[in-house]
């Protein structure tokens, strides 16, 4: 919880603040036991050379992918960026692409395609769920595509 929201929390209730406290301290623990289970499940993967959407480059670089390049909306990368960027990977061995669902595919479909690279979609908002299941369903879509 961001330190404004605990502040809005505290001040409209502060007679749960303990429980507030300690459900996040709960919350975060959850998080990193399953953000080291989703590494461990990666370790085949880890190393594995990887363009990327730059909104999911902080989170495949968590996870242990060699990130060779990034890009941002599909808008955003004219032919020169694109040109490049499918040099970069055909010339380091890459094996998988990674958009970000929300922000267009076009671009990653693109680059996948003309280098051979598996590829994916991830989101970085978890629909319905939790952060918790948002890692699980990423872990999932990384690991089906590249087998």
């Amino acid at each position: 919880i961001s330190s404004c929201l605990k502040t809005i929390l505290i001040n409209s209730d502060n007679n749960f603040f303990i429980f507030y406290r300690y459900n996040r301290a709960d919350y975060r623990s959850r998080i990193a036991i399953e953000a080291e289970d989703a590494c461990a499940s990666l370790l085949e993967l880890q190393g594995a050379r990887a363009i990327c959407a730059d909104t999911q480059a902080e989170l495949l670089d968590y996870m242990g992918f060699d990130i060779v390049g990034t890009f941002g909306r599909p808008e955003e990368v004219d032919r020169m960026e694109m040109a490049r960027l499918i040099e970069v990977g055909r010339r380091n061995a890459v094996r998988l692409v990674v958009d970000d669902l929300h922000f267009g595919q076009s671009a990653g479909e693109m680059i996948a395609r003309d280098i051979g690279a598996a590829r994916v979609a991830l989101t970085s908002y978890p629909a319905g769920g939790s952060y918790i299941d948002l890692l699980r369903s990423s872990v999932d879509a990384l690991i089906s595509a590249l087998e």
